[in-house]
């Protein structure tokens, strides 16, 4: 746990929960519609839940970092830096994403690469709050 939320940490706490928000209201969009557009159901189901599953997790994410959890803000970074690249090929695609997406793409040949820059942004922003707070329980002198 850190003493008092910095700067950072408020603006960090702020944008995932921002986040969230609008991975729920995108899921709340697309779900109504999920069954009629998708042909394999059982296999998408999962993909739906898992994506619920990982959306409630980034919830709890935020709670926590709320609650100044120096492990959550750890987490919480290495779970930004997943969400940065995604690739597609033909037969296998990688992407991870919580909610708000800003992504830049390039194809090679049969290869798409995008990067998604809200993730980076998020995903630096937690990094240098990471490093503040841990900088801050280093100075702070233990009570005997």
């Amino acid at each position: 746990m850190f003493d008092i939320h910095t700067r950072l940490t408020k603006l960090a706490c702020w944008l995932m929960a921002f986040n969230c928000v609008v991975g729920a209201i995108t899921l709340a969009i697309v779900l109504p519609t999920f069954q009629s557009v998708v042909e394999d159901f059982s296999a998408s189901a999962i993909l739906v839940v898992l994506f619920i599953m990982l959306l409630v997790f980034n919830f709890y994410l935020v709670y926590r970092v709320y609650q100044k959890s120096v492990r959550a803000l750890k987490i919480s970074v290495w779970l930004y830096v997943l969400q940065i690249i995604s690739i597609e090929t033909e037969f296998f695609s990688f992407y991870l994403n919580t909610g708000l997406q800003l992504t830049l793409s390039w194809s090679f040949e049969n290869v798409v690469l995008s990067i998604n820059f809200a993730a980076l942004a998020i995903s630096l922003l937690l990094h240098k709050a990471y490093k503040g707070v841990a900088y801050q329980n280093e100075t702070v002198a233990p009570v005997p």
